[in-house]
C-alpha cells in the first residue's frame, strides 16, 4: 500500500470522526504526528534540517480546518524533548531561524491547545523566548530578517510567562525584566513586583529613553547583560534618528564626528549611513565633520547600515539565561558576606552602637578611591578564579572588563559605607537623611476632592504613605521633596497648576477623573525619580566643553527647563556668559 492510499484512508477516517469537545490532552509520543508525517512525505514538504527526523510544522489556522485530535497534539514531556532536539540546529543563520521559529511556534500551539500551566511549560517557553531574543541580535544586520515580527512573538511569549508567574505566585527577575525592556513604548504597564537591582537599572534606561537622554541611554545599555542588550539593541535606530534630529536643532556649525559617535554609540560606517539617511552632509578634512547648517532634514528611503560584534557561545545563554549577570551578582554577594557580615552587626545592636565601625579597606583616612578601586580589582580576580576552579561547569563566560565590575563593586561598597556613617550625635542612624517622601496628594476644599481622598485611602496608593496637602498651602519647594505630586482640583485651577509646577512629576486633573486613574498614578510612581533643583553655573562649573554641551542638551529636552534656550549651546562655543538660572533635572540621571 503506497503513501497516497494510506493518506486517503486516514483522511477519510478523520472526516468521519466527530470533533473533539473540551480541552484536548495530547497522546502523540512522536516529534511529528503520524497523519502529518504521511502528508508531508507525500508532498515532499521536508526541510533540510529534517533529513533524519520530521518535527511538527506550524500552519496558520484557516476557515473550515478540522480541529486537531488528541493524536495530533504532543504532551509536555514530548515538547521538552522536541525543544532540546531543535536547539542543536541553532547556528544563527536566517534559514535556521525560519525553521526554528516555525517549529517552536508549533510547540507553543500544542501548549495553548492543552492549556498547560505546569513548571515544565514555563521551562519550555523561557527557552523559546531566549532563542528569539538572541536571534533578534544575531540577524539584526540581515536585510531579509523581519525584526518586528520576531519582537511581536517575543512579546506574546513574555505576556504568557507573566500570566503563568502570577498564577503560580512566582517571581522571575530575568523575564519580568525582558518584558519591561520590550515594552518601553507601551503605556501604563504596572508590575506587582519590580524591586530587584537589575530592574532598577532597566527603569533608569527607560527614563533615559523616554527623555531622549541619548548619552546616558547608550551608557547604561552597555552595562546590561547580553540578553537584555539584545532587546535594547532593537531601539538603537529609533534613538539615533531622534538624536540626529535633536542635534540639528542645537547645532549650527560643523561638529567633530567623534563627538556624535560617542554620544550615539556609532561606528564611522554607521554614522555615514545615518547622515545619508537624514540628508546631512559629512565633510572629510583632516578629521570627519558633521555639518548641521542644513536644517532641511527628512528621513529618506536609504537603508541604515548596521554593524555588530561577532557573538560566541550564545547557545549557553539560551539554556541558562543571563548567567553573566548572575555570576557578577554572585561574586558581589560573596564579597559582601565575607567582608561585612561581622562588622555590620554592631550597627544594629543598640548596646554597642556607639563603638566605632571599622572597615578593613577604609581604615586609612588618607586612602583614596583609586586605592580602594585597585584593591577591589585584586579581590574580584581572586574570588572569580576560586568560583570557576571549584565548579568547571560554571566556566561559561569570562568577563572581558574586570575593572568595570570592580568599579561597580567599589561604588556599591562606598555607598553602603557612607550610609552607615550617617549617624546622629547620639550614635543612632539618622533615618531622616536616608528616607524621602514618595507621593503627595494636593486637593482643594470641594466635596469632590474629599471623595477622591477617601478613594485614595482605600487603594494600593496607601502603600506609599502619601501626604495630603491643601493647594493653598503648597509651593515649589514643598513639592520638590516628593517623587510624584497628584493635583486633584477644580477646573479653574488646572491651567495655572500646569504652568506653575512645570518641573514636577505630576498628574493634574479634576477629582472625578483622577479617581479613575489609580493605575496611571502607580505607573507614574514606578517610572519617576526625585527632581533636583540647582543653579546652572554650578552644573557647568569646571566641566569640559563636551560635558557642558551634553548637560545643556539634557536640560533642554527633559521638559523641565523652558528658560534654557537652544542657542545657549553656541554661547558655550564663543565662551559667552550664561544666565545663572535655576534648573531642574532628575536625581541619579548622569548628564555627561
Amino acid at each position: 500500500m503506497n503513501l497516497e492510499h494510506i493518506y486517503r484512508d486516514l483522511l477519510q477516517k478523520r472526516q468521519e470522526r466527530q470533533e473533539y469537545n473540551g480541552t484536548i490532552k495530547g497522546t502523540c509520543q512522536e516529534y511529528c504526528p503520524y497523519f502529518e508525517y504521511i502528508e508531508r512525505n507525500l508532498r515532499g514538504d521536508i526541510n533540510k534540517y529534517e533529513k533524519n527526523i520530521l518535527v511538527k510544522k506550524y500552519n496558520r489556522s484557516s476557515a473550515g480546518k478540522v480541529k486537531p485530535f488528541p493524536e495530533d497534539v504532543r504532551p509536555i514531556n514530548v515538547l521538552v524533548s522536541v525543544l532540546e532536539y531543535l536547539l542543536q540546529f541553532c547556528d544563527f543563520t536566517l534559514e535556521s531561524y525560519k525553521f526554528l521559529e516555525n517549529r517552536t511556534r508549533a510547540i507553543r500551539l500544542d501548549i495553548t491547545i492543552q492549556e498547560l500551566e505546569c513548571d515544565r511549560t514555563i521551562y519550555v517557553l523561557e527557552k523559546i523566548c531566549r532563542l528569539l531574543i538572541v536571534y533578534s541580535y544575531a540577524l539584526y544586520d540581515n536585510k531579509e530578517f523581519e525584526i518586528h515580527l520576531n519582537l511581536e512573538q517575543c512579546k506574546k511569549i513574555l505576556g504568557t510567562l507573566i500570566d503563568l508567574y502570577n498564577k503560580r505566585n512566582k517571581y522571575n527577575e530575568e523575564f519580568i525584566g525582558y518584558h519591561y525592556l520590550i515594552s518601553f513604548d507601551e503605556k501604563f504597564i504596572v508590575y506587582n513586583t519590580f524591586y530587584k537591582s537589575k530592574n532598577i537599572l532597566f527603569s533608569a534606561i527607560k527614563c533615559a529613553y523616554l527623555q531622549n537622554n541619548l548619552y546616558i541611554f547608550f551608557k547604561l545599555v552597555r552595562s546590561t547583560d547580553f540578553l537584555s542588550y539584545c532587546i535594547l539593541h532593537t531601539y538603537f535606530d529609533k534613538v539615533r534618528l531622534k538624536g540626529i534630529e535633536i542635534y540639528s536643532k542645537c547645532f549650527v556649525e560643523k561638529i567633530d564626528a567623534n563627538f556624535i559617535n560617542k554620544m550615539l554609540y556609532l561606528t564611522v560606517t554607521e554614522l555615514k549611513s545615518l547622515c545619508k539617511k537624514m540628508n546631512i552632509q559629512l565633510i572629510n578634512d583632516s578629521t570627519i565633520l558633521v555639518d548641521f547648517k542644513n536644517k532641511d532634514l527628512f528621513e529618506n528611503d536609504n537603508i541604515l547600515i548596521k554593524e555588530r560584534k561577532s557573538i560566541i557561545r550564545t547557545s549557553k545563554l539560551i539554556y541558562y539565561g543571563d548567567i553573566d549577570y548572575y555570576i557578577k551578582d554572585y561574586i558581589v554577594k560573596m564579597w559582601i558576606i565575607k567582608n561585612f557580615t561581622k562588622t555590620y552587626k554592631p550597627i544594629i545592636n543598640a548596646k554597642i552602637m556607639r563603638k566605632k565601625v571599622k572597615f578593613n579597606i577604609f581604615s586609612d583616612p588618607h586612602e583614596t578611591q583609586k586605592d580602594i578601586f585597585d584593591v577591589l580589582v585584586k579581590i574580584y580576580c581572586k574570588i572569580s578564579a576560586s568560583i570557576f576552579v571549584k565548579d568547571i561547569k560554571k566556566r561559561v563566560i569570562i568577563f572581558e572588563k574586570k575593572k568595570k565590575l570592580a568599579r561597580e563593586i567599589c561604588f556599591y561598597i562606598l555607598d553602603l559605607y557612607i550610609k552607615n556613617r550617617l549617624k546622629s550625635p547620639k550614635g543612632s542612624v539618622n533615618v531622616k537623611t536616608l528616607v524621602q517622601n514618595t507621593l503627595c496628594i494636593v486637593t482643594d476644599d470641594t466635596i469632590f476632592s474629599a471623595i477622591f481622598v477617601n478613594t485614595v485611602k482605600k487603594s494600593v496608593l496607601m502603600n506609599y504613605k502619601p501626604d495630603f496637602l491643601q493647594y493653598k498651602n503648597v509651593n515649589i519647594s514643598t513639592l520638590l521633596k516628593y517623587k510624584v505630586s497628584i493635583f486633584a482640583l477644580n477646573k479653574k485651577l488646572l491651567v495655572d497648576t500646569n504652568t506653575k509646577y512645570y518641573m514636577l512629576n505630576k498628574m493634574v486633573d479634576t477629582p472625578q477623573n483622577m479617581g479613575k486613574n489609580i493605575d496611571k498614578i502607580l505607573e507614574l510612581i514606578n517610572i519617576s525619580r526625585y527632581i533636583i533643583k540647582n543653579k546652572l553655573n554650578l552644573l557647568l562649573e569646571n566641566k569640559s566643553r563636551l560635558k557642558q554641551i551634553s548637560i545643556l542638551t539634557c536640560l533642554i529636552h527633559n521638559g523641565r527647563n523652558p528658560d534654557v534656550k537652544e542657542d545657549w549651546i553656541n554661547k558655550i562655543d564663543k565662551k559667552q556668559k550664561l544666565e545663572n538660572i535655576e534648573v531642574y533635572y532628575e536625581e541619579g540621571i548622569k548628564m555627561y
